[in-house]
């Protein structure tokens, strides 16, 4: 029996004949990675798509009051270096979906799990001053540049710090998610005042609803269409939080820090976690294992869509109710 890495690698590559209508630009994504070993390293894309996501802003530019609009626009691009968004069936109403807020996602997977702190620090600091150095303008001061680069470094370092270390995020889930507290906009608003919740989850999901559709080919009887969410003043969206001690860290740091900053090191977090493994791919013996990752990691929906069309909805229903009959037994 194939692994699930062999199936997917074979599927992106359209060996299955799986890669129809929307799930083409996926497998040419993936083509696309693989492709990059013949090319030498280049980062100028990367800063490119910095500078559309607004780029640097210089110490005497105009501070925004809000960071909203970036964080949406990084989850537009699967990008969470504050923290994760998405939808999925509601805990208590399994008729209904609701908006879960989570940790980073690129966090979940790999770093914090590394053995030697110090080691870690060291290497995910030399990370950022790489990028740091292409990412601020080649005529600043000497001066202003390596101070412009402590600052950030200080900020990307201190986000680090509060996510928990790898063993206690079994106490956190323990203690925290044992009773999960439902947060309309409002009561969500009141709670963490450092993003504007309702534009921010009226921007991001209304994308995602008007997204390609992954089903779109006429063939697929699993057609599921995702729900719209307008947070409008008379609708009430449930947002489950999975985490509220970091939400209230995060809340915290982000008070004390400038909002220049924050946005400048959000763009460099995003870069490190999201692009970094693009150019450092060239590293790797094993190509095609690394371009899974990157495509799965960019695009986790559509892997996972593309991943359970193999299944009738006749078998999906026969796993549903397996697995919660096992949660049950759990319990």
């Amino acid at each position: 029996m194939k692994s699930y890495r062999t199936l997917m690698r074979e599927t992106l590559t359209n060996e299955t004949g799986q890669m129809v209508a929307a799930f083409e630009k996926l497998g040419q994504f993936y083509d696309t990675c693989r492709d990059f070993k013949k090319k030498p390293v280049n980062f100028t894309p990367v800063y490119e798509l910095l500078n559309e996501l607004g780029g640097y802003l210089l110490p005497k530019s105009s501070e925004s009051t809000d960071i909203t609009s970036l964080i949406s626009a990084l989850l537009k691009v699967n990008g969470a270096p504050l923290f994760d968004l998405y939808v999925d069936v509601d805990l208590y109403d399994r008729t209904k979906s609701s908006v879960y807020l989570d940790f980073p996602a690129k966090h979940q997977n790999y770093e914090f799990l590394a053995e030697d702190q110090k080691n870690r620090d060291v290497q995910r600091s030399r990370k950022i001053r790489e990028i740091v150095r292409g990412f601020l303008p080649k005529n600043m001061d000497p001066k202003e540049q390596s101070s412009e680069t402590d600052l950030l470094l200080q900020f990307c370092l201190s986000l680090e710090k509060i996510y928990p270390k790898h063993k206690d995020l079994y106490n956190w889930v323990d203690v925290e998610q044992r009773v999960y507290v439902t947060y309309n906009v409002t009561y969500l608003q009141e709670s963490f005042g450092y993003i504007k919740w309702r534009s921010l989850l009226n921007t991001t999901l209304r994308y995602r609803e008007n997204g390609a559709d992954l089903h779109s080919d006429n063939n697929d009887t699993n057609r599921v269409r995702p729900p719209t969410y307008v947070a409008s003043e008379d609708q009430q969206i449930y947002v489950y939080i999975t985490a509220p001690r970091y939400f209230r860290s995060l809340g915290k740091l982000l008070n004390r820090s400038s909002k220049r900053i924050i946005h400048n090191g959000l763009l460099l977090l995003y870069a490190m976690d999201t692009w970094h493994d693009i150019a450092n791919v060239t590293a790797v013996k094993e190509w095609e294992a690394p371009c899974y990752q990157l495509t799965r990691s960019v695009f986790g929906e559509a892997v996972s869509a593309l991943y359970v069309r193999q299944y009738t909805p006749k078998y999906l229903e026969i796993l549903v109710d397996r697995v919660t009959a096992l949660f049950k037994r759990v319990k």
